[in-house]
């Protein structure tokens, strides 16, 4: 876990964000850290460090990475959501293996348990080569004694997913939550990899493909693919988007009717 490195799908940017930062407290990169301890507040103990083992581009080998992911409310209370180049490699379009994923992690412990994946789910297999489909949805075991991972968490304590029907739907303000490793590519200071960080955000639909979501004032993460854009509304809190890409202006992943729902119905119904 110590060696993981963060799994990054783009091109390394550097650049800044669409609109200022909003919190006056942030770093350069628009972030600031999560109070500890993170398994005292809701969306750090929802919020994980996904590791797993990748094999090397060159077929030779294997590397660790991280990503991020959360936990969404299900049936069998035990999905988590992140991002699909985070469980698919996509030179070989090969599945990744040995995955863990640790709500709350702090670089020391495992407040809620480590977790580790029974099954995973991706629009299809090249869902990682466009913002609009990548997008993973994975089953964790349940631990030995039957609990689930909501039970663990808290009952009712959940991401709610909500899935947009209006391809176009913006949001007036989310939380960009996950394990960013850098503030800036090719820049001081490199986060720790352990620390959980957020970034408070307008959206707008994507320039490129306006499926996507585009984060306005946040600059994007390596390290943070996978993990949840959520709505600042009245609790519930809901999941609207998972973060997938380090370009601002390509935009990230929605929860859509096409690439979404069909994973998470399938990743819910799978046999304990």
């Amino acid at each position: 876990m110590e060696e993981a490195w963060p799994a990054s799908f783009s091109p390394p940017y550097g650049g800044d964000p669409i609109e200022p930062f909003l919190d006056p407290k942030a770093d350069h990169s628009g972030y600031t850290l999560m109070p500890s301890p993170y398994a005292s507040h809701l969306f750090s103990r929802l919020t994980g460090i996904l590791y797993f083992r990748r094999a090397n581009t060159n077929g030779e080998g294997y590397v660790v990475q991280h990503c991020s992911a959360s936990i969404i409310h299900s049936i069998s209370q035990n999905l988590i959501l992140t991002a699909a180049h985070c469980v698919h490699e996509p030179i070989h379009h090969v599945w990744n293996d040995m995955f863990m994923f640790v709500p709350g992690f702090d670089g020391k412990q495992a407040p809620l348990e480590k977790w580790p994946i029974q099954s995973t789910y991706i629009p299809g297999q090249d869902a990682q080569e466009s913002p609009e489909t990548d997008i993973a949805v994975a089953r964790v075991y349940p631990l030995p004694s039957g609990k689930t991972l909501e039970a663990e968490v808290g009952p009712g304590t959940a991401f709610f997913p909500h899935v947009s029907t209006n391809e176009n739907e913006a949001f007036s303000m989310v939380k960009d939550v996950g394990y960013p490793s850098v503030s800036r590519f090719g820049e001081d200071p490199v986060y720790e990899n352990a620390e959980q960080r957020q970034c408070n955000s307008g959206t707008a639909p994507g320039k490129e493909n306006p499926k996507t979501l585009l984060l306005l004032n946040c600059t994007p993460q390596a390290g943070n693919s996978g993990g949840p854009i959520v709505r600042l509304f009245n609790p519930p809190f809901e999941v609207v988007g998972v973060f997938v890409k380090t370009n601002p202006l390509a935009g990230q992943a929605r929860l859509l009717p096409q690439t979404f729902v069909p994973i998470y119905k399938a990743a819910d119904s799978t046999p304990k």
